[in-house]
């Protein structure tokens, strides 16, 4: 799968980005990796929940400060996990059988019968179309999304709710859905912090400054495997309380334009507020900044969730809609409250295909010294130095793409 053009489409900020355009705006990173780790470990992002007690949180940012302080200071470099998948679907014969090994009668776990299957210890399976009880369990409580304990080539338990009252084969025909993985790599991105200049030429007979946007991507087993870096401008009007969006694009290319208001809201956060979701803003989005061609619209809002634990846990949504108003993609941001400020913890991209692909963008990180890096894949520490003197002012990825081809960058 080509990841290239699907992830451009759709890679969008809080506040800040518009999803037809192909935009992308990366976090700031906390000043200890330690704190993101942290809200990686805090958040389940299967579940949509904190893996602490839920205890209500509150914080004195708001979406607006958060959004003002991106563009004043703008970020660092950061890098991140990439995971592309897509939904596969199956019918299956006389799949179900409980589980043998220990207790039969009462046991939670099942077995199903699927050849050549490709699941993994922790995927997640929803088994669909359960229309009868499996030696005692319940078709409600088989027809649910559990994770993959045990595998064979050619079946695979789940645990379930509810238990076994007796053994054998359940010659119940049953569905099961999950995600195949199609390729993994890493994400690499840096932003400009906002220009104070008010540049000469107008947006909508508006005054607009700017901020750029660098993304290089290495997507291993996926093709391209790597490819150059982008450049994004986002423009914006300065008001009284920061900048607000007005439009950008990407390399002269897919345009955006913002529709109406742009709303963010200058409040607290807190997941004990009654104002725990609203909407941002709608984009229209073209082609080319010739607005000539409509490509549809995006439409971006925010939620806190409210089982935040020890952080307050924001997430934000940008559903992006074609020309006809069909849904192309849901992408999902998930930002923790850590000691320096919001992070990004998950962005997550559905996308409204056959085969519902899903890129997955997760565990941010600061990335390696290069010196350090190059070392590790083999240079002497002459080589090495060289390529820290040439990678001088460069993109990670960008100097890992251009001196160290064959570096192994997900280890």
């Amino acid at each position: 799968m080509n990841i290239k053009n699907r992830l451009w489409a759709v890679l969008c900020v809080m506040g800040m980005a518009a999803c037809g355009g192909g935009t992308a705006v990366s976090p700031s990173l906390p000043s200890s990796q330690t704190q993101l780790d942290n809200l990686n470990a805090k958040y389940d992002a299967n579940s949509g929940q904190s893996t602490s007690a839920a205890v209500p949180g509150s914080s004195t940012e708001s979406i607006q400060s958060i959004f003002m302080g991106e563009l004043k200071n703008g970020s660092q470099e950061i890098i991140a996990d990439v995971v592309a998948y897509h939904h596969k679907s199956f019918f299956l014969k006389n799949a179900i059988t409980t589980n043998t090994a220990t207790n039969a009668n009462g046991s939670t776990t099942i077995t199903l019968y699927h050849p050549a299957h490709g699941l993994h210890i922790g995927d997640k399976v929803s088994v669909k179309n359960a229309s009868q009880n499996a030696n005692g369990i319940e078709a409600a409580s088989l027809n649910k999304s559990n994770s993959v304990t045990a595998v064979t080539l050619d079946t695979y338990q789940l645990i379930v709710q509810g238990s076994a009252s007796q053994i054998g084969l359940a010659n119940m025909n049953v569905s099961v859905d999950y995600l195949i993985v199609d390729c993994i790599g890493k994400y690499n991105s840096i932003e400009s912090a906002v220009s104070e200049k008010i540049y000469s030429y107008n947006i909508e007979n508006l005054e607009v400054f700017y901020t750029s946007l660098t993304v290089a991507q290495s997507m291993r087993g996926c093709v391209p495997e790597f490819y150059g870096e982008n450049i994004t401008k986002k423009y914006y009007k300065k008001i009284p309380a920061g900048y607000e969006l007005v439009a950008q694009n990407v390399d002269a290319g897919d345009y955006s334009m913002v529709y109406g208001t742009w709303k963010l809201p200058s409040e607290g956060l807190s997941s004990a507020s009654d104002k725990l979701s609203g909407e941002i803003g709608k984009l229209i989005n073209y082609a080319d900044t010739r607005k000539l061609q409509n490509n549809g619209y995006t439409l971006v809002s925010y939620q806190i969730a409210p089982d935040t634990a020890s952080s307050v846990f924001i997430i934000v949504s940008l559903k992006n809609y074609g020309s006809n108003d069909i849904l192309m993609t849901t992408e999902t941001n998930i930002y923790g409250k850590a000691a320096t400020g919001y992070q990004l913890i998950k962005r997550q991209i559905d996308y409204n295909n056959d085969l519902r692909n899903r890129v997955e963008i997760f565990k941010f990180a600061s990335p390696p010294e290069i010196l350090s890096f190059a070392k590790k894949n083999g240079f002497s520490d002459a080589q090495a130095a060289d390529v820290k003197r040439k990678c001088d002012g460069k993109m990670f990825l960008s100097c890992v793409r251009n001196y160290m081809p064959l570096a192994n960058l997900l280890d």
